[in-house]
């Protein structure tokens, strides 16, 4: 897709009118009230959209319910046991410490992610566990600094680190952590153009 190489899980299948859904009550989420992620109007879905760094994301999964969480700064290329060729997918972190980072949970796969502007730009697909990953913190909380991932980012990809053992000085401060689970995301964009599926029904607003 693009100039990634990229899982795409997908299964599409007829509802035959005996069996629609029907109206359920209306759901409500309560978003964060703090950090990066508390700030400005989480919307309701209302569009499909395309998964980008940086986002401001949540999902709604039949385990865990409303998580929130960000597309982290990069995207994470590494190599499967099922796959001949290395993937670059996208993947998902929560804004708390970066040693428990459990945005879905087996049985969420299939939930849609959802932007903080209510686009629908993917899918729960799968958990990576990183060996090991570096992640741009708050030196005071291992909270990872949402600000700063976005900004201290080079065009070609790359961020510039601040070197190791000086005093916070409001540069971007990189701590490295092992086995860090994560959530991957298929992107909507995918299943678009897989499937021909946009443009088809509406889109339920239970995520």
């Amino acid at each position: 897709m693009g100039d990634r190489n990229c899982i795409s899980n997908v299964l599409l299948f007829d509802v035959i009118p005996e069996r629609q859904p029907g109206q359920l009550d209306r759901w409500e989420f309560r978003p964060p009230e703090t950090g990066e992620l508390g700030k400005g109007t989480w919307r309701v879905l209302n569009d499909w959209g395309e998964v980008a760094l940086d986002l401001q994301v949540r999902k709604n999964g039949s385990v865990t319910g409303f998580t929130y969480g960000f597309v982290a700064g990069v995207k994470a290329r590494f190599c499967s046991r099922d796959f001949e060729s290395s993937l670059s997918e996208y993947y998902i972190l929560e804004e708390r410490g970066v040693t428990n980072h459990q945005f879905a949970h087996p049985g969420d796969s299939g939930s849609g992610v959802v932007s903080k502007e209510g686009k629908l730009i993917g899918f729960v697909i799968a958990r990576a566990i990183f060996q090991k990953l570096e992640v741009l913190i708050r030196p005071m909380t291992g909270v990872p600094d949402i600000n700063a991932i976005r900004n201290a980012r080079k065009p070609d990809g790359t961020v510039q680190k601040a070197k190791a053992g000086r005093a916070w000085s409001g540069k971007p401060w990189f701590s490295t952590f092992t086995g860090i689970t994560t959530t991957l995301v298929m992107c909507a964009n995918v299943l678009e153009a897989r499937s021909g599926i946009r443009g088809m029904g509406i889109l339920y607003s239970d995520c």
